[in-house]
């Protein structure tokens, strides 16, 4: 699923596909890094809300040409504020329920993420207030839109597409348990997670995650990885996958 913006969009034809991309690498985008740094969900279950305001974060930096640090979106307004019913941290958020808010038009303004900070959890009523009274971080007169199901990304060369043209695209996955990002070094060269790996006996834990590029030859087998972020992470996680 990814998030774009209705219009200001262009299609990128190439001779040849890229064999890796990052949105968050200047050369490969063209001088911008568009994608912000990890950041870390705590003890709530807001996976979701993290991954959709990255990629809503990822696509307006796309669309106005500009570095990730000139934009912040408040994960606490969009999952404690905006929602309804709001995010629940034991339960969490779905994607069917987010699909539901932006189409009835809810989610139409994000407070920055300076103004209301993460606090892992629902906040007093009149925070909420107060976030909704800031300047929207969205673009003026654009219309936000969510692709799923009837218009899936279905091949992995229309994720590719999408990652370049929206900044990423936001997905899910079966992680092992959230210790094993402990044991996993992700700075390691040629570092891949893969909870496959994890043979614990543990339930795996479906986790939101927002990717925002590819490599097709890294991997243990040289079968290729997606570099994603997730909040899932103890302190958040930027790694290849």
């Amino acid at each position: 699923m990814q998030w774009e913006l209705a219009a200001g969009s262009c299609w990128l034809q190439t001779a040849q596909p890229f064999r890796a991309y990052s949105s968050n690498s200047t050369e490969d985008t063209g001088g911008n890094a568009f994608i912000s740094p990890a950041q870390d969900q705590k003890g709530c279950a807001a996976c979701v809300g993290f991954a959709v305001t990255d990629a809503a974060e990822a696509a307006v930096n796309v669309y106005k040409q500009q570095s990730w640090d000139k934009l912040s979106l408040s994960e606490q307004d969009f999952s404690f504020c905006r929602m309804e019913p709001r995010v629940n941290c034991d339960a969490g958020a779905d994607l069917e329920g987010i699909l539901r808010q932006v189409a009835s038009g809810r989610i139409s303004g994000l407070a920055p993420r300076s103004y209301y900070a993460y606090i892992a959890g629902p906040g007093p009523p009149l925070d909420c207030l107060r976030a909704r009274g800031c300047p929207s971080q969205l673009p003026a007169e654009e219309d936000f839109s969510m692709a799923y199901d009837g218009n899936s990304l279905d091949t992995m060369a229309k994720v590719k597409q999408q990652i370049m043209l929206n900044g990423g695209v936001l997905t899910s996955m079966a992680f092992g348990p959230t210790d094993s990002f402990k044991r996993y070094d992700g700075k390691a060269a040629g570092a891949v997670y893969d909870p496959s790996d994890i043979t614990d006996g543990t339930e795996p834990e479906l986790h939101a995650l927002f990717c925002y590029g590819w490599s097709d030859s890294v991997g243990q087998l040289g079968e290729g990885s997606w570099l994603c972020k997730t909040a899932g992470a103890p302190h958040g996680a930027s790694t290849a996958m």
